[in-house]
């Protein structure tokens, strides 16, 4: 006899195939909560409001377009050691 086989995923998962399925062609949609931890990290990310969109399972949720990173200036002595 086999027995059934489950398929279990996580929250995490979910919303990410959410923002996925539900952004634009060539772009990164994240969540507000990715965008907050995003804004605190000492790199500094480039993000733009994409405003409300339906989320399956969460309803209406703000989201963001993540469009890449600041560089931040290397110095003269990092430079040499390459």
């Amino acid at each position: 006899a086999s027995r059934p086989r489950w398929q279990l995923f996580g929250d995490t998962v979910n919303m990410a195939s959410r923002m996925e399925s539900t952004s634009e062609p060539g772009r990164i949609q994240i969540s507000s909560q990715m965008h907050e931890m995003l804004s605190s990290s000492q790199t500094k990310f480039m993000m733009e409001e994409r405003g409300s969109v339906m989320i399956k399972g969460k309803g209406m949720q703000t989201t963001y377009f993540l469009n890449g990173f600041e560089s931040s200036p290397v110095d003269n002595e990092s430079m040499r050691r390459l």
